[in-house]
């Protein structure tokens, strides 16, 4: 069952994955990052795409950043305080989700 799991995750990945992305570009839309999931997860493998999702969100919230009007060709990147909480928040729950995979 695990093999299958993790196998419908890796093809999953594969064909979401944008053709001519390099590694310095997230996949994930910002706006799929809103959604709040349960954390009652109970496998190793949830825990792992829970990290994924988390460090994926995590990403392209500082791309956009980043790449937003008020930043691009900037030495420094300004955002507010919420915005900031918000990627803090993501970062601990990739972290705690790193640290319940193989429980």
């Amino acid at each position: 069952m695990r093999t299958k799991v993790l196998l419908c995750v890796l093809v999953a990945a594969a064909l979401f994955e944008k053709p001519g992305v390099g590694a310095q570009t997230s996949s994930l839309d910002p706006q799929t990052c809103l959604v709040e999931e349960s954390r009652q997860i109970s496998n190793e493998y949830d825990w792992r795409w829970r990290a994924y999702q988390d460090l994926g969100c995590l990403m392209s919230k500082l791309e956009q950043a980043m790449n937003g009007p008020a930043n691009i060709g900037k030495a420094h990147v300004t955002l507010p305080r919420a915005e900031v909480q918000e990627l803090l928040k993501l970062a601990w729950g990739a972290r705690d989700a790193t640290q319940r995979i193989g429980r």
